[in-house]
């Protein structure tokens, strides 16, 4: 699966397949930020679907107060 933004590729990483209307793919660290996910069966030609994804920013967690 390739994961790109609006200007360029940023990703790519391997989808397992699930099933003949499925795959899994493990997203990789992103900036948050909109991005299109294409995949392919050869690492050559991809699909021009623009399935969007949206990756949020990574999760900070505090406990009183103090990150």
């Amino acid at each position: 699966a390739r994961f790109s933004n609006s200007s360029s590729v940023v990703a790519t990483v391997d989808a397992v397949f699930v099933s003949t209307a499925s795959l899994t793919v493990q997203t990789p660290a992103l900036p948050a930020g909109l991005y299109t996910v294409e995949v392919s069966l050869n690492n050559q030609q991809y699909t021009s679907s623009n399935m969007s994804f949206y990756a949020y920013g990574a999760l900070h967690l505090s406990r009183d107060g103090v990150c």
